[in-house]
Order: structure tokens, then C-alpha cells, then sequence
């Protein structure tokens, strides 16, 4: 689970062979190769400047390959901020070769910026595509940002035949600011029916909320740390102040 052997193998695959061109369907992006995929409810933009919906474009975006994701960096200041120290936290790495093994899944993929307003029905819509990327790069971690995106996706990939195994938790705790803190371990262990297994953590808080670097880093630290002890079959047992 996140060791330099496969971080190296990926990148060195990504350097020696020639870009496959993989297709994902307009709610995805990122790596072909990515072992982290982050998971949301939707793109997050001015429903007012796109109104309507339109049907899932699908095969729509080219994987990046051996090339950084920055997308993220451009949709909000909170991820602007937030993104590359989360990464490194949780592959600890630097970004110029983490970046290089993420992606990221919408479960919806109609514009809209409150994430609290988004349709369960239509995330469900979304969430095959998500889950065709996360088997096709093969992600050992995967990421939910918020707790509705975590609920569809572990609903949708029980009912995928994936095994999903709980996990024990002694301890869950990530300061967020002087007054509030994460206090729950979201996270579970699943296994694909050809066999793949991977680990999902709920962020302790969705990166467009997080406004500093150091608070970026305490949560991506928080969820390398759990999804550390689940691979190896330990309790959760995480405290980052």
C-alpha cells in the first residue's frame, strides 16, 4: 500500500511505454496509472451559467499519462491550497511524482457547487464510471471527500459484487481548527470480483474547504496512516493535532 516499489514501477512504466490513450467518461480525470483516486459529488460550478442536464458524455476525456494532475489546482481556492500538500501527505512524496499517480471521479457530473444539493439518484447515475476508472488503474487507495460520496460508493460497490470488509477502529481524530475536529474513522476494505484489493477513507474534510496547507497536511497524513493499518490488517488507530 503506497510503498516506493509500486510508485516507482508506475512512474517507471509511465516513462518506458508508449501512452495506452485510456478513455474516461466526463466525470473522471487524472492518471492512467493512479493508485490514489478522490471521489466527490460533482464538478462544482454556477448552476445558473449552465442550467439544465445534459446526458454523461461518455469516453470523453484522455488519462494523463506521465504527466502531473493540476486540474484540481484551478477549481477553487481551497483546493488551490489544499491539493498538493494533501497529496504529498498521503503518498508522502513530492507532488511533481505524486501527481503523477492521481485521479479523481465525480459520482455526478451536472454543475453544481453545493455538494449538500446534489441528488442522490442522479450520483448513482455517475457511479459506474467511476468505479470502471478505479478498477482500470488499478487504485490501491480511494478517497471520498465528503460523506455522501462515501455512502453511494460503498452502496454501489456492494451491489457490484465487490467484497466490502469493515474495519476495526480504536481511534479517529484530526484537528480541523480550534473549535472543531474529525472524531470518525469512515473507511472500509474492499476486494473487486476479478480479485483487486483496495482501501476507502473519507477525507476528514472536503479539500475545497480547506483554506491551509498545514491543515491539508494533517488530513492527508491522517488517511496514509489509516489506510496503512487497514492494509496490514491493524486497527484504525490515528490522532493528528
Amino acid at each position: 500500500m503506497l510503498d516506493t516499489t509500486e510508485i516507482d514501477a508506475r512512474l517507471r512504466e509511465m516513462r518506458d511505454h508508449v501512452d495506452p490513450r485510456l478513455l474516461w467518461d466526463e466525470n473522471c480525470g487524472g492518471s492512467a496509472r493512479a493508485m490514489v483516486v478522490f471521489v466527490g459529488p460533482s464538478p462544482g460550478a454556477d448552476p445558473e451559467k449552465a442550467p439544465g442536464r445534459f446526458p454523461l458524455k461518455r469516453d470523453f476525456w484522455t488519462a494523463y499519462w506521465n504527466e502531473r494532475y493540476d486540474r484540481p489546482l484551478g477549481w477553487s481556492p481551497g483546493f488551490r491550497i489544499s491539493f498538493p500538500p494533501l497529496v504529498e501527505a498521503v503518498f508522502s512524496a513530492p507532488y511533481d511524482t505524486a501527481g503523477k499517480l492521481v485521479a479523481r471521479g465525480n459520482l455526478d457530473w451536472a454543475n453544481n457547487p453545493n455538494s449538500a444539493d446534489v441528488p442522490e439518484a442522479f450520483m448513482r447515475e455517475g457511479a459506474p464510471s467511476v468505479l470502471r476508472m478505479i478498477e482500470s488503474c488499478s487504485a490501491e487507495l480511494v478517497l471520498p471527500m465528503d460523506k455522501k460520496s462515501f455512502l453511494v460508493l460503498k452502496t454501489f460497490m456492494a451491489n457490484s459484487r465487490f467484497e466490502i470488509a469493515e474495519c476495526p477502529v480504536t481511534r479517529f481524530y484530526v484537528q480541523l481548527n480550534a473549535r472543531a475536529a474529525a472524531r470518525k474513522a469512515w473507511c472500509f476494505r474492499a476486494t473487486s470480483p476479478k480479485g483487486q484489493s483496495l482501501v476507502v477513507v473519507k477525507l476528514p474534510q472536503h479539500p475545497a474547504k480547506i483554506l491551509r496547507a498545514d491543515l491539508a497536511t494533517r488530513c492527508g497524513r491522517a488517511v496514509r496512516i489509516a489506510a496503512l493499518q487497514i492494509a496490514s490488517g491493524q486497527p484504525v488507530d490515528v490522532t493528528e493535532t
